[in-house]
């Protein structure tokens, strides 16, 4: 709308503000781009320093059987400095971003301010066009301040919103058939057949294993570490 304004006012105007437009928008659309990359980089390193604290915590047990002080504080120290090291870096291309932006609005107003006093003096425009495109320069400028203002803080949430969309979207190793029918239990079985398994194709955990429970019955499983307990519940549970 202003640029149509200012076009009927005089061309070379409606010029200066399709240029400056030109340039506000691949500008803040290149530097946005940055942001919202760090974003995602301090988003993963917050929730890879959170699974470190839970971690330790949750274990601390064994941290103290094992005498691991020294080895966890190095970790989470390690996540620590890797969030400081991306908070810095996200919060450096907010910063400038925003100092650009700022700049930008100083030049179109400069601009646009300049040469309606030129024309002006010229009498090339009215005292009523001046007023007119100072007074909506003005207000284009207040505008855009405020929109700027939030875009690059924008764009961070936007970063940390894709990383988390990311881990959320990957596909399942383990689909159902398409004429699946809906399960329902009554009194059924587990039944393990010819069960071959192994980690990585390095750790063999089953060989041949053949296992039924009967519907209702109760099973302890025993055995030492590695043994295959919890990859058995898991086999169960359709983890792998």
């Amino acid at each position: 709308a202003l640029v149509v304004v200012f076009f009927t006012v005089h061309p070379l105007f409606a010029g200066i503000l399709i240029i400056w437009l030109m340039v506000y928008s691949t500008v803040a659309y290149f530097m946005g781009r940055g942001i919202s990359k760090y974003g995602a980089m301090h988003s993963d390193a917050k929730a890879s320093l959170t699974g470190r604290i839970v971690d330790s915590i949750t274990n601390i047990k064994n941290v103290i059987f094992f005498s691991a002080h020294e080895r966890e504080q190095h970790l989470v120290g390690t996540s620590v400095a890797t969030t400081l090291y991306a908070q810095r870096k996200s919060y450096i291309a907010y910063v400038r971003m925003r100092v650009v932006l700022q700049v930008l609005h100083v030049v179109i107003y400069a601009l646009l301010f300049s040469f309606a006093i030129k024309g002006l003096i010229a009498g090339t425009i009215t005292p009523g066009d001046f007023l007119l495109i100072s007074t909506l320069t003005l207000q284009l400028v207040r505008t855009v301040f405020d929109v700027s203002n939030a875009l690059p803080e924008t764009l961070d949430w936007i970063g940390s919103i894709r990383d988390s969309i990311d881990m959320l979207v990957v596909p399942r190793d383990i689909a159902d058939s398409k004429n699946a029918k809906a399960l329902v239990v009554e009194k059924a079985s587990i039944n393990f057949r010819n069960i071959d398994f192994a980690y990585d194709n390095r750790q063999q955990i089953f060989s041949q294993l053949n296992l039924q429970i009967p519907a209702g019955q109760r099973v302890g499983l025993i055995g030492t570490s590695g043994a295959g307990k919890t990859t058995l519940t898991s086999l169960l549970l359709r983890l792998y």
